[in-house]
């Protein structure tokens, strides 16, 4: 049975762009640490449909994947990285990418947001959402 968060960040990890950029500050709760750059997923909802030969098992599942950095230059080049492991080809990186999952990017936003509260500092966040599909007993 896949447990999407394991798969979701070994597929990240095997991503040598990404890696590169945070090594293996990649998370599934909120971050970890102040180093940065780094990855946080969540996982904002799962949906259980059966297959088009009407199995069960077939789990959809909208992710949000916030890539965070001093500056936003980082941040939109982490976001590319996780986009296309830079090879400018989706597909080589999380868009467009099938293995234990399926994935594709529905949209991306960037934002600045204060290291503290009442502070002029900013993390800057590229929060990118993409649709995984996987069957659950594979």
């Amino acid at each position: 049975m896949i447990v999407i968060e394991e798969s979701l960040r070994a597929a990240l990890l095997a991503m040598s762009e990404v890696t590169d950029l945070v090594s293996t500050r990649i998370w599934d709760e909120w971050f970890r640490s102040d180093t940065v750059p780094a990855i946080v997923f969540e996982i904002d909802s799962e949906d259980r449909e059966n297959d088009l030969e009407g199995r069960s098992g077939l789990v959809f599942a909208d992710v949000n994947i916030i890539c965070r950095a001093d500056t936003r230059s980082v941040s939109r080049a982490l976001a590319e990285a996780v986009r296309t492991n830079g090879t400018n080809e989706p597909g080589n990186g999380l868009a467009g990418y099938s293995g234990d999952f399926d994935s594709w990017l529905e949209d991306t936003v960037p934002a600045a947001v204060p290291k503290k509260e009442g502070s002029n500092a900013y993390w800057y966040d590229t929060n990118m959402r993409f649709k995984l599909s996987w069957t659950e007993n594979r």
